[in-house]
């Protein structure tokens, strides 16, 4: 990028980041699922109303553009599941499905290993997205 793209593009340097390790994310499955959970997991780094919070956790937490990338890869994963987008039946995923949560569960496992999570936090997560494979629709 350019001085005119920073000029057209004003958003903050973190954010910038943020969207470049989205981008960088890689796994070799689905890519039609994998880029619609990074453009999702974009859309968050970009939104307005999450900067103060993603400056607070650079400042004050010690979060960097790793952390806000996969959380929030892993949110939009999140969401995907509990909104039903890949539910063929109330609680019957098609295969995006099973990637979505793959997705999901490999970023909280990196979370897990970059020391951004605890173990028991990462677990309770795994298990709330397989349950969302499931769950969604029934009830």
């Amino acid at each position: 990028m350019g001085f005119f793209s920073d000029l057209i593009d004003p958003k903050p340097g973190f954010v910038k980041d943020i969207v470049k390790k989205i981008e960088g994310y890689s796994v070799d499955i689905n890519s039609h699922v994998k880029d619609q959970l990074e453009s999702d997991a974009i859309f968050y780094a970009e939104n307005k109303k999450n900067w103060k919070m993603i400056e607070e956790g650079y400042e004050n937490r010690k979060r960097d553009a790793e952390y806000y990338s996969l959380y929030f890869i892993y949110l939009s994963a999140k969401d995907a599941l509990r909104s039903g987008k890949y539910h063929v039946y109330s609680g019957i995923v098609e295969i995006e499905g099973n990637i979505a949560c793959e997705i999901g569960c490999d970023c909280l496992q990196r979370l897990l290993e970059r020391g951004f999570i605890e173990k028991s936090e990462a677990e309770d997560a795994k298990i709330h997205l397989r349950g969302l494979m499931t769950d969604v629709g029934i009830g």
